[in-house]
Order: C-alpha cells, then sequence, then structure tokens
C-alpha cells in the first residue's frame, strides 16, 4: 500500500493519468494525487517499488518512455553539463498545499550527490505560462490581505450562511467552528458540508443557488476591500511571490508525452506599487489584478476549490504574459 492509500500494483495500470486530459475538477485533484504519487515511486530509488511500473506492469515500456523522458528533462534543466544517461533524478514527495510544491528533487551520478533539495512543482500542460494557477493560497488573514481584515470566509459566514443553508435546509456549524473546517477537504467533518456537496453535485438548481452566492458574495468582498487601500499586504504579497523563483515547474504535455522545465523570471514576480479590480460575469468582481516590473500581469481569482460555497476558499494565482489593466473589464483598485 503506497503512502496515500492507493495500491503500487493499481498505480501501475494507471498510466492514462500520464497520455490523456482527465474530466472534472474533482477528477482532476484526485488524476492529480495519484499522479504525484507514480512520480514518487518511479523516482524513488527503491527498485522493488520501481519494479512494479518498469517490469511487472503491462505498460512497463510505456513508463519506461515516460521515466526517462522526465529524467532527461530535469536532468539537463537543473545543470545542462550533466549527461542524463548518467544521472539519476530522485524526488521526495512534499505533498503541495501544505508546502506549497511538491516535490524534493536532487540528482545522484552513481553514489555521489550532484544537487539536492531542488523544489519541484508539477503540473499538465505544455507551458508554465498557459497554467490556471502557479499558487493558490487559502483565503485566510494575511494571504494577499492584511491580518487585520476579515477573511473572505468571515466575510461569508457573517453576510451569505443564512442564504447558503437555505438551500439544504440544514443548520451550519457555529463561526468559530466554521472557520476551523472550510478550509478542509472532507466533507464528512459535519452534515452541513456533506448535505452542501451532495446538493451541488445532484441538484442542478441547488449548484445555481450556491453559484449565485459565490458570485455575488465574492463581488462584496473585494468591492468592500476597495474601501480600504490599505488592505492589501503587498509587502508579504511580494514576499511570497518571491519564493515561487526558488520553484521549477513541470509540466507534462500527456498529448505528445513531453516535459518541459521552467522557471519564472524575477521581474516577473516583482510588483508595481497599482492595482486593479478584475471584474467576471455579469460585471461582478472576481479577481485582483497586480502589474509587474516586466509589465506582465498577476491575477488572483478568488474562488471556492471544492464545490461553490462548500470547502476551501483560496486565491488562485495566474501569471497573465500581457498588461491586463487597460481591458474594459479592469478598473482600478
Amino acid at each position: 500500500m503506497s503512502r496515500s492509500g492507493y495500491p503500487i500494483q493499481s498505480l501501475a495500470d494507471e498510466i492514462t493519468l500520464f497520455t490523456t486530459d482527465s474530466g472534472s475538477r474533482e477528477l482532476n485533484d484526485e488524476s492529480n494525487k495519484k499522479r504525484e504519487e507514480i512520480l514518487s515511486h518511479l523516482f524513488s530509488g527503491d527498485i522493488d517499488r520501481e519494479k512494479y511500473f518498469l517490469q511487472h506492469s503491462k505498460f512497463a515500456t510505456t513508463w519506461l518512455r515516460i521515466r526517462t523522458e522526465i529524467n532527461s528533462k530535469i536532468v539537463k534543466h537543473l545543470d545542462a553539463h550533466l549527461d542524463p544517461n548518467l544521472v539519476d533524478l530522485r524526488l521526495s514527495w512534499k505533498g503541495g498545499r501544505g508546502k506549497n510544491y511538491d516535490f524534493d528533487a536532487s540528482l545522484l551520478q552513481g553514489k555521489k550527490v550532484k544537487l539536492n533539495n531542488v523544489k519541484l512543482e508539477f503540473k499538465r500542460g505544455s507551458s508554465l505560462k498557459s497554467q490556471p494557477q502557479f499558487w493558490s493560497p487559502q483565503a485566510k488573514r494575511g494571504n494577499l490581505i492584511r491580518e487585520n481584515i476579515q477573511s473572505y470566509a468571515e466575510f461569508v459566514y457573517d453576510g451569505y450562511i443564512d442564504s447558503i443553508s437555505e438551500v439544504v435546509n440544514v443548520r451550519p456549524p457555529g463561526r468559530d467552528e466554521y472557520l476551523k473546517q472550510v478550509f478542509g477537504t472532507d466533507y464528512d467533518q459535519h452534515d452541513f458540508f456533506l448535505t452542501l456537496h451532495k446538493a451541488s453535485k445532484s441538484s442542478k438548481a441547488s449548484k445555481e443557488r450556491l453559484r449565485k452566492i459565490q458570485y455575488e458574495s465574492i463581488d462584496s468582498y473585494l468591492n468592500a476591500l476597495r474601501t480600504d487601500s490599505s488592505s492589501i499586504d503587498l509587502v508579504k504579497l511580494q514576499m511570497d511571490l518571491s519564493r515561487q523563483l526558488e520553484k521549477h515547474f513541470c509540466s507534462w504535455d500527456s498529448s505528445r508525452g513531453i516535459l518541459f522545465v521552467e522557471r519564472f523570471d524575477s521581474d516577473d514576480m516583482k510588483l508595481r506599487e497599482n492595482i486593479f479590480i478584475k471584474n467576471g460575469k455579469e460585471g461582478l468582481a472576481n479577481s485582483i489584478i497586480f502589474i509587474t516590473k516586466s509589465g506582465k500581469s498577476i491575477s488572483a481569482l478568488l474562488r471556492w476549490r471544492n464545490h461553490p460555497c462548500v470547502l476551501n476558499p483560496a486565491w488562485q494565482i495566474d501569471f497573465v504574459d500581457q498588461d491586463i489593466s487597460n481591458k474594459p473589464n479592469v478598473v482600478r483598485y
């Protein structure tokens, strides 16, 4: 049994995780967990674990090709002077959300460590700049906003929890309990979250009501932030963005079986002082926009990771390869 509970034997049959795109967001989350676990086995240095994929699996030939491609691209990216045929990549799984990156990587030539403690983020796609996000901090106090500013989760509970509970006719937990549980991923922790989750999946009407509350509450929250010009903590945000420069982003193109490894340029993560609000559907605000020294944009989309108004409100931080401050749906903060 693997560390996440998936049997290694069954993971060795999940070749489509690297050859096709998964479907819904919920399936994507599950697929990403499996994909990361597979990589931790393929590059573990544990011969018995690697054999499940490279020898025992009916997809052994394809797994070997995938492993060779990933090993070669990462080795050459980290040190162009090394020969990928002589150097082995090792990956230690760190779990993404908790560590804000997926793997610690090291390079070994025989028993000699050539490079160690390199932070890798593994994503699907063909480019870092085409990713829907490169970072997703939870919408808590201190993340983008100052510690003394009401968080979006608090804002939702204080102003919208009755509307949300009316959708399923279930009483919500108390405020303190809600704020502890809403950032989790376990729907079973309270009947309120479980019922909301079931309703959002099984009832189109309930899903639409929750989505409407999501759009309206996010618009109201972002416009409330605008009333205080100091609500955004630019100093801490700049520090957090600078840490992204430590990471190497690996984009796996499943259609071609090719890995792309990239890093941000330093000016892409340096913020100018001007801040903007972007309006989405029906003219409702949904994102905060920052312009970088390189003349590009960083978009912070406020959303719910696990179904609208159910669990995990977070900022989806995306890099936009242009200055979008002059777009008609973007206004000054």
